[in-house]
């Protein structure tokens, strides 16, 4: 019996909201909306924990298309909380995900990514300027993994 829940979630924080999408897996996307706030944050981290456990249960992988370009720029605070939830998603996925895509519409954003990647090379992360690029990319990813990727596309996310 499975265990990974595969559904469309809305998870809404005081002025934002993310969109988990765990339908198309080995794919899942996570749309940011508006603002992100810290118990945005806390209950999305809270889903990105459950969803690890039931992959690790399963022994399923999966390449996660994160697609920021519907939201504010978080504060100061709120990149530092993001960006301690990224690290310990990090270290409890390795092994679990087979890369990183991160959708930006901003060549600068795009750079920045990329200079995140050379820091922490361990972390396999992709920037891309499109949702359907990023779809490309993760179908690249999982079918170089040997595992067998869904024909999706841009327009089921929207």
């Amino acid at each position: 019996m499975s265990v990974v829940v595969r559904e469309r979630r809305r998870i809404d924080g005081q002025r934002g909201y993310v969109v988990c999408d765990t339908r198309h897996l080995p794919i899942v996307v996570v749309q940011w909306h508006g603002e992100m706030d810290l118990e945005l944050l806390d209950a999305f981290g809270r889903w990105m924990e459950a969803l690890l456990d039931a992959l690790e249960a399963e022994g399923v992988c999966m390449a996660t298309l994160i697609d920021p370009t519907r939201a504010e720029p978080p504060s100061a605070e709120n990149r530092r909380a993001l960006s301690e939830l990224r690290d310990r998603h990090q270290r409890r996925s390795r092994g679990r995900v087979v890369v990183d895509v991160i959708v930006s519409d901003r060549p600068r954003l795009r750079g920045l990514v990329q200079a995140m990647i050379w820091i922490t090379p361990h972390a396999p992360a992709v920037p891309v300027a499109t949702v359907d690029e990023g779809l490309q990319c993760c179908r690249a990813a999982l079918q170089r993994a040997g595992i067998a990727a869904p024909s999706v596309r841009a327009e089921e996310f929207e």
